[in-house]
């Protein structure tokens, strides 16, 4: 039987993989889950949710621990939590970014009533013309592919006019679940309107 200075790599690669009784990522995450929680309960991003951030969380560590450097004095955890921080701070950066975009795009009906003239305040579509009609329906279809099977759902009941709260006991979910979804789609079709 040859020692383990004689085995090649892949060999030795291979006992160790079979020495390993537990995922060392798994056992990381767990490890880290501290602050990992600390962390992802202090933000709150209304399209996101805690599943969502939580595995934004996971490929937050897994690149610390690719990108961590064993001969530097800050202990792993301290950089994660660094890392997990700083990545937050981005999304939220980007997040108030596109609030702001949006803001900046959007009109209000007294400007597009202004702009169009007061005929698109009666229903009646003689005054529209068919092009204008063509541009609405497409608008509108480009906007529905845009929505998850979720968000299309509660789209659907909202404008049918239940309420957030009936929305959750109906197809019972929370309310927050209902409420980012709404959110979402609110983007979406800001979104397919200003293309």
């Amino acid at each position: 039987m040859r020692g383990v200075g004689h085995l090649n790599i892949p060999e030795l690669l291979v006992m160790i993989i079979q020495s390993i009784k537990e995922d060392p990522f798994e056992r990381l995450v767990k490890v880290s889950e501290p602050i990992t929680y600390s962390v992802v309960n202090r933000y709150f991003f209304p399209e996101y949710e805690k599943e969502d951030l939580l595995q934004e969380a996971r490929g937050v560590l897994l690149r610390a621990a690719e990108a961590y450097d064993i001969n530097e004095e800050m202990p792993f955890l301290r950089y994660y939590h660094m890392c997990l921080t700083n990545c937050f701070n981005r999304l939220l950066r980007k997040n108030h970014a596109n609030k702001r975009k949006v803001h900046l795009e959007t009109t209000s009906l007294d400007e597009l009533i202004e702009e169009a003239g007061p005929h698109v305040q009666g229903t009646s579509s003689n005054s529209t013309s068919p092009e204008e009609v063509a541009i609405a329906r497409e608008t509108y279809s480009n906007y529905l592919i845009e929505l998850s099977p979720f968000e299309k759902e509660v789209f659907f009941l909202f404008i049918e006019g239940h309420t957030r709260s009936e929305i959750a006991e109906e197809l019972d979910i929370t309310l927050r679940k209902v409420q980012n979804a709404l959110h979402r789609c609110q983007i979406k079709l800001r979104t397919a309107i200003n293309k």
